[in-house]
């Protein structure tokens, strides 16, 4: 009799999480065959985009060279920001810059402080690097996870250190809500 209240049991379980969704340890997993595998979540199969406040959903903010900032030495400067709600982010940088001379220090980095260097690593998202031509310089600033308890502005700064001439920056700045 236990075996038979087992078997219809599982029967049924099985039957309403094909038919739905897929029931286990953590959230609720829709699939479109009803089937999941213990531990996966089954991704997209388009090339579409998460929705605001799902796990996967991209915000990203790029400042083209063509409106690039213009830096003051030793000065903090905003070069572009994005705004992210509450939760839990993955967000990343990539600074360029444009001197007119060479022996100039370039920093950048993303933070939640706007205009103002961060003490060094800055939880993994910094770079900073000696410019030794006027050629356009790049520098990915890495990945830092920001836990936010509300709405914040998120910034991509640089700093250039120049004795004479001109150093103007760009860049992009992209952060993926992770959970």
């Amino acid at each position: 009799m236990k075996k038979l209240l087992l078997a219809l049991a599982l029967s049924i379980a099985y039957s309403t999480a094909s038919i739905a969704q897929v029931v286990g340890p953590g959230p609720i997993v829709p699939t479109a065959t009803g089937r999941a595998t213990t531990g996966q979540i089954p991704g997209t199969t388009t090339n579409d985009s998460a929705s605001a406040g799902n796990i996967g959903e991209f915000v990203s903010s790029t400042v083209l060279v063509g409106s690039a900032v213009s830096f003051t030495t030793a000065t903090a400067l905003n070069i572009t920001s994005i705004s992210l709600t509450a939760g839990d982010w993955n967000v990343w940088g990539y600074t360029e810059t444009t001197p007119s001379i060479s022996n100039t220090l370039w920093s950048g980095w993303t933070s939640t402080t706007s205009n103002t260097s961060p003490t060094s690593p800055n939880n993994g998202s910094y770079c900073i690097f000696r410019l030794t031509s006027t050629l356009q310089q790049s520098c990915p600033v890495g990945i830092q996870r920001l836990s936010l308890s509300g709405t914040t502005t998120v910034y991509l700064t640089g700093r250039c250190d120049f004795a004479s001439g001109t150093c103007s920056g760009f860049g992009f700045i992209g952060a993926r809500r992770v959970r």
